[in-house]
Parts: structure tokens; sequence; C-alpha cells
């Protein structure tokens, strides 16, 4: 999206009556935390909803030319959502981290690299200026686990979630995880209060035609895992189908693990 916002003339319309859970937000920053991570700083109003419990928002993008029309609040609490030339898509992401002292969120954008493959979300944060102002709808699902123990499995689109996990836990949390990414450069550094072990995996080093290697690195993982870890799973459709069914078999509770695909090839 072309900074769209910036330039097009708002349309005379009535201030819409916007609903608790949409916030509007405006870019103050961004900046690359890895060659294929941006990270964009959102400040907002009210932050308090975002600190704690639920992790993930929804970024509401208009069609590319048009003015943002934001949803407004309907009966019974529902939302009445623009149509037609209106349109919004929506992206899910995760918080990375609430700043309560600027009033900022940040949200961290992962630049995909496969062509042809619509990314709007990502172009979004690659194109969008410092000052725009852009909708978030949420906070929604993605609780912070409440365990002494978490074992983690993602790839790279699980890599904001994890690090918030990781920044969060109370201290002397034991954490251990298999994250997978492109290479060396795409690792980030996870602070945290607990204990935390991470195995970082490398696909640019993987040979022709081998896919197995976060799966099979994420069996021992959990296999080793006793009744009382937190597993918390996300990377691409088929993989977490996977994992899915090797804990339903090794029957761990549903109330100690957080599974979830993020992508699908």
């Amino acid at each position: 999206m072309n900074s769209c916002h910036s330039v097009l003339e708002k349309p005379a319309r009535q201030a819409p009556i916007l609903p608790a859970n949409v916030h509007l937000v405006t870019v103050v920053s961004k900046e690359l935390v890895t060659p294929l991570m941006l990270r964009v700083k959102f400040a907002c109003a009210n932050v308090a909803p975002f600190i704690g419990g639920e992790m993930h928002v929804r970024l509401l993008l208009p069609q590319r030319g048009r003015y943002p029309v934001w949803p407004e609040a309907g009966e019974n609490g529902s939302l009445k959502w623009p149509k037609g030339e209106d349109e919004i898509l929506l992206r899910a992401y995760t918080i990375r981290a609430v700043d309560e002292a600027r009033g900022e969120l940040w949200i961290d954008f992962l630049q995909h690299t496969a062509c042809g493959v619509a990314t709007p979300g990502a172009d979004f944060a690659r194109d969008v200026g410092v000052g725009e102002q852009v909708a978030l709808l949420g906070p929604g699902s993605g609780h912070l686990p409440q365990s002494r123990s978490i074992f983690f499995v993602g790839d790279e689109t699980a890599l904001p979630a994890i690090a918030r996990i990781a920044a969060e836990v109370p201290a002397g949390t034991r954490m251990s995880g298999v994250i997978e990414v492109f290479d060396e450069t795409e690792e980030q550094p996870l602070p945290t209060r607990g204990l935390l072990n991470v195995e970082w995996l490398h696909r640019r080093k993987y040979q022709a035609g081998e896919k197995r290697v976060l799966i099979n690195a994420a069996r021992k993982l959990v296999a080793a895992a006793d009744n009382t870890t937190f597993i918390w799973v996300a990377c691409e459709k088929n993989d977490v189908r996977e994992l899915r069914a090797t804990l339903k078999k090794r029957e761990h509770r549903p109330e100690d693990m957080y599974v979830a695909w993020y992508w699908s090839r």
C-alpha cells in the first residue's frame, strides 16, 4: 500500500462510532530486527487492553487506493463492516511488545521471500509511512502460558509470540525450544527472566528435498516433555496437524498446550 492514507482526500462523512475493541493507532517508527523481520511501532491512546492476557490482534487493511472506512459498532455488540469498494482485509499478528511508558505497541512483520505469493501484511509494513494511521481489532486469542515449564516449537512466523512469552514469564520458568529460520542472520536474542534453551534450525543449510527437519526435532522435544509441561506449537499447517496428532496420541491435556498453524504451503 503506497501511503494512500496520507495522500487521499478524506471524504466528508460523520465520524464513525468505533467498537471498543477497534483501536486506531499511528505509525511512529520502523526498524529491521533481522534482514527479514521488520518491526513497526504504533502509538496507541490506550495500551491497557494489550498488557498481559491475549497477544493477538487483527490488522485492518483497506483496499489499495481507498481511504479507510473502519467498522462501526452495531446492535448487540456486533460489528458493521464496510462492503464493496471499502471492504477491509484482515490479517492476524502478535503484539510483540507493549511499551506502556511510551504508549506504544510493537508488531513484527516477516518479509516473505516466496515469489508470486500475496503478502498484504508484509507489503503494508514495508510501504507504510511514519504518521499514517491504521486500525487494530482485538486483542483476542493467544494467551500467555501459565506454567513453570514450557516447550516451544515454531518457525520465524512464530518468533514474535515466542519472544513475547519468553520476555513475560515469571523468573525461574524453564523453557526449551526448537525454532526454524532461514539462516543464522534470522536468529533473534530472546531476553527472559526464565531459563531458556533454544535449538536453532537453518533452512538454508538443508539438503535438497529435506523437509522434515523441524517436525523431527519437534517430535524429540515433545517426547521429552512430562505431563506438567506446556507445549506451544505454531508453524506450517501440515506440520501442526502432525504434531497435534502426536500430542493427542500421548494424551497431553488440551489445557496444557497451544497448537496453531500460522501459514500453509
